[in-house]
């Protein structure tokens, strides 16, 4: 499985960052966000 895709989600406080389309790993990122 290529991880490859790239999307730009836009933050509460600061600029656009990039993560990964996979589900699971958004979900992580979410997670340490808070």
């Amino acid at each position: 499985m290529a991880i490859d895709k790239i999307h730009v989600k836009t933050t509460i406080n600061g600029p656009p960052e990039e993560f990964l389309t996979d589900p699971y790993v958004s979900l992580l990122e979410l997670y340490v966000k808070l």
